[in-house]
Formats: C-alpha cells, sequence, structure tokens
C-alpha cells in the first residue's frame, strides 16, 4: 500500500476527504480485496485511538508537542508542524507498544522428564480489536475482539499440536497426518489434521459453537465424540449435551473479513452476537421484539451505525443507560435497552 493511498484513507477516516474524495475511495474499495483489508486495519487503528466523543474537543497538536517534548534533543530544535498522514503513522506507533505489551506475554514450563522447556505464547486482540497470527507449523489463526490463544513456540515432532483459546477463533490448519492439531476450550477439545473452522466461546453465548468450513473435525468433551463434517455446526452446551446441525458457514466466519452477517437470526441473538463483540449488554424490554427475524450485513460500519441502522430497519429504538463508577474505580458495563417502537 502506497504512502499517498494512505494519506488518502487517513483523511477519510479523520473526515477531512471532500465528498469526491470519498466516493472515489468507497468506490475503490469495492473493487480491491487489497485494498478493503488495508483500509480495515487502518480503521481499526484509528477508532482504537479515537474514541466515540466529539473530535473537535481534541487538540491533536497539542497532544503530540508534548509526546515530542518528552524526547532527548537540542532545546532550539523545532517539531514542524504533522501533517495528517504523519499524525496517523505517530498513533500506530504509540500504539503498537502497549497494545504487543498487553496482548503477548512469555511463559516458560517444563515440557518433559528431561528439563527441557517450551515458551508458550499468549496473544489477545483487545476488545474493538482483532488479530491474526501464523503459528509455528505455518497454521493461521484469526483471534476475535476480546478473545485470546495460548500456543508453544514450537510443536514438538510427532506430537499433538494443542493450543488453548478462550472467546473465538478461526483456525486455517497446516495439514500433517502424524501430529493431529487440537484446540482445548474449556471441557471442549476440538481435533483436526488440515482443516478450515470457527469456535465461539464467548462466555456469554449459550453454548460453545464449532462451525466447519473445509476437512473434518472431531469434538469431544465428557467422553462422548462426534465427528463434524463440512458445513456443519456442533453445539455443546452446559449441561454436557451436543448438537449437531447444517451452517452458514458464510454467516458464522465473516466476521475474520471484517463482516457481520445476519441470517434470518431473531433479535435475540443479534443483540447476542453485538455484545460478545462490543461488549455491550442488551436488555429487550419487549420480550416480543426477541423473535423478531432480522436479516442484514454489515461491513465497515461502527457499532454507533449498526445501531442507526437497526433503529431503521426493525421496529425499534435504542436508550443507552448511564454509566457509574463502581467501587475498583472502573466503571460499569454499557447497557442499551431496546423498546419496541411505536
Amino acid at each position: 500500500m502506497d504512502e499517498q493511498q494512505n494519506i488518502r484513507i487517513a483523511r477519510y477516516l479523520a473526515g477531512d476527504a471532500t465528498e469526491q474524495e470519498r466516493e472515489e475511495l468507497r468506490t475503490e474499495l469495492a473493487q480491491s480485496e487489497a485494498l478493503r483489508e488495508e483500509f480495515f486495519r487502518l480503521k481499526n487503528l484509528w477508532e482504537t485511538a479515537h474514541p466515540a466523543f466529539d473530535p473537535k474537543r481534541i487538540d491533536t497538536d497539542a497532544a503530540l508537542r508534548k509526546v515530542l517534548a518528552q524526547r532527548t534533543q537540542p532545546p532550539q530544535a523545532v517539531a514542524p508542524r504533522p501533517t495528517l498522514a504523519d499524525r496517523f503513522r505517530h498513533i500506530a506507533a504509540v500504539l503498537f507498544i502497549p497494545l504487543l505489551a498487553a496482548s503477548l506475554f512469555f511463559a516458560w514450563k517444563a515440557a518433559d522428564r528431561t528439563g527441557e522447556t517450551i515458551a508458550f505464547n499468549e496473544v489477545t486482540a483487545p476488545y474493538g480489536t482483532m488479530t491474526r497470527i501464523v503459528l509455528p507449523d505455518s497454521s493461521r489463526v484469526w483471534i476475535n475482539t476480546g478473545s485470546s490463544l495460548e500456543y508453544p513456540s514450537r510443536f514438538r515432532a510427532g506430537e499433538r499440536r494443542t493450543v488453548r483459546m478462550t472467546g473465538e477463533a478461526y483456525f486455517e490448519v497446516h495439514a500433517d497426518e502424524k501430529r493431529p492439531f487440537v484446540v482445548e476450550v474449556g471441557d471442549l477439545s476440538v481435533t483436526a489434521k488440515g482443516t478450515a473452522f470457527n469456535i465461539n466461546a464467548y462466555d456469554m453465548l449459550r453454548e460453545t459453537v464449532v462451525t466447519l468450513v473445509s476437512g473434518k473435525v472431531d469434538v469431544a468433551a465428557g467422553g462422548v465424540e462426534n465427528r463434524l463434517l463440512p458445513e456443519q455446526q456442533l453445539s455443546y452446551y452446559a449441561d454436557g449435551t451436543m448438537r449437531i446441525t447444517d451452517a452458514d458457514t458464510f454467516r458464522g466466519t465473516s466476521w475474520k473479513d471484517g463482516i457481520l452477517a445476519f441470517r434470518d437470526d431473531a433479535l435475540s441473538d443479534v443483540f447476542n452476537r453485538l455484545g460478545q463483540i462490543y461488549r455491550v449488554q442488551f436488555e429487550i424490554m419487549d420480550p416480543e421484539l426477541g423473535d423478531y427475524v432480522y436479516r442484514a450485513t454489515f461491513r465497515g460500519e461502527t457499532f454507533d451505525q449498526i445501531l442507526r441502522l437497526l433503529e431503521i430497519s426493525a421496529p425499534i429504538r435504542f436508550e443507552e443507560q448511564p454509566r457509574h463508577q463502581e467501587s475498583d474505580s472502573g466503571f460499569s458495563e454499557k447497557i442499551i435497552r431496546v423498546y419496541k417502537n411505536q
């Protein structure tokens, strides 16, 4: 991606682009998958650095000057006025260090009786971001917002390749018949050899859902094992029961491409999904609304934009509840009440 293209995206995100520039960029995004990937990567970064409040109240120049003043430099040196592209690169550099420090750490544990140790890495995608990593065996994993993956720095020859996760992740497993790939999530164990699949195990979800795109996986818990075939999904419930159904794999895995797809879903399920991703609690005030069937595809919209589109396309209105400070100096979870639009 060239520098000029990054500047155009930065102008778009900052609201400085003209309507013609915005329309040109939208057209190019619809035609280029590579540009779309870069756009959503930069958009996630931009929104992490710019919380949802009035940008006119932010003195970005003063903030930047404060950071620059802390650097070692001759007293006579005067920092030039930063361009929008300079600001964007600065935000990326500032965010990279704390996010990496918060998301990646190394723990050492004994591997066998010989005293050999293996480094275990844990990668966490902070809320509002998504992370993709490549494992030591070349398998690829997309880690959804608020989720984590623990994996060894290398997989030992001839042994199972075992990783652990929480939240939601999509796997494209490198084929190796002699070393099955195992994902442990809670009480569930998912075994694959060369497969693409998704696991959704957010805490607020009533069940753990394994969706198989290609290949095959064996899902086991409590001594019971089931095999999934492509375009099937397995739901594992808290009481230990499992249920296999046909799956819409696009709906179940599109999040890794920055897409939220709802296909004739009950609004209660829509709100559960949004709550998982954006860490928001929805309260449906009219029980009938929970069963309302909804179909839509969102790509690139912010959370606030999704709420506005929901109000337009469904007979509902939202009312955000005030947040209060809790005893640990943090703030209560955001609560949004859903009413029937009369």
